[in-house]
């Protein structure tokens, strides 16, 4: 194995480990969010700005490992996340409305900007394998006697 290859395989072994630390700790955001989210609280508002921040980490780390013009989105993505971020704090100290016009632009831009052919590719193989399992569940179903 040469260095250019065992360096794009440690890129790509932290890459994966970046992302799934960074699926883990959303989830476990939103199950606290979800807990925590019954009227606009400071623990609440703590956790609508901390969401966008949990972000700007995950792409400063991601962009650290990048060179050339694949590190450029990702800085512009922490940027992003930071306005996002400031945005939800003043945003929590309004009411649910004002939070969820916030998020909604904020995942309209994200989800803009993610429209590049690694995220539709994932996209569409999630939308295949969701499809390929409903199907075969169909079928197990049709031959169940009733």
């Amino acid at each position: 194995m040469s260095t250019a290859e065992a360096a794009s395989s440690l890129q790509e072994a932290r890459a994966t480990h970046l992302f799934l630390t960074r699926r883990v700790v959303a989830i476990a955001w939103a199950a606290v969010f979800a807990a925590a989210s019954d009227s606009l609280t400071v623990g609440a508002g703590v956790l609508l700005v901390l969401y966008p921040l949990i972000d700007v980490v995950a792409s400063v780390v991601d962009a650290r490992g990048q060179e050339g013009s694949a590190r450029r989105p990702l800085e512009l993505n922490a940027a992003v996340r930071v306005a996002a971020a400031v945005a939800l704090g003043i945003a929590a100290t309004g009411d649910k409305g004002d939070v969820l016009a916030v998020f909604g632009v904020w995942a309209a831009l994200t989800g803009a900007a993610q429209l590049l052919a690694i995220y539709v590719a994932t996209g569409g193989l999630e939308f295949v394998i969701q499809a390929w399992l409903l199907a075969r569940r169909r079928r197990r179903l049709a031959t169940v006697p009733a």
